[in-house]
């Protein structure tokens, strides 16, 4: 689970398989039951061996309105990772990675 703060710049951290990540763009797509889908196009940075991280600024923090998203980090037409983004008003929460989901799309 990926947790984001509302109306913060944030860099969000994912583990992927590194055979799969091949470009340097990435799009995120959130879904919700409620709300329209949100597209955010995005540049990833190899942190270390699987590791990337990938920025949403203020801009893309503040359209969040439900609690929780199911994303899916794609390039171009293939799905690198999908899992669930927890929205919090909280500034206290610490990041945490989503493990779940890592291996299976691999």
């Amino acid at each position: 689970m990926i947790t984001i703060n509302k109306n913060q710049a944030v860099s969000v951290k994912v583990r992927l398989n590194q055979t799969n990540a091949v470009g340097a763009t990435i799009t995120l797509t959130l879904d919700s039951p409620s709300r329209a889908q949100l597209v955010f196009p995005s540049v990833i940075t190899n942190i270390s061996n699987g590791l990337y991280s990938f920025p949403l600024d203020v801009t893309d923090t503040s359209q969040l309105i439900d609690d929780t998203y199911l994303y899916t980090i794609s390039q171009d037409l293939v799905t690198l990772k999908q899992g669930v983004i927890r929205f919090v008003l909280d500034e206290t929460i610490n990041d945490s990675f989503d493990y779940i989901l890592d291996f299976a799309l691999a």
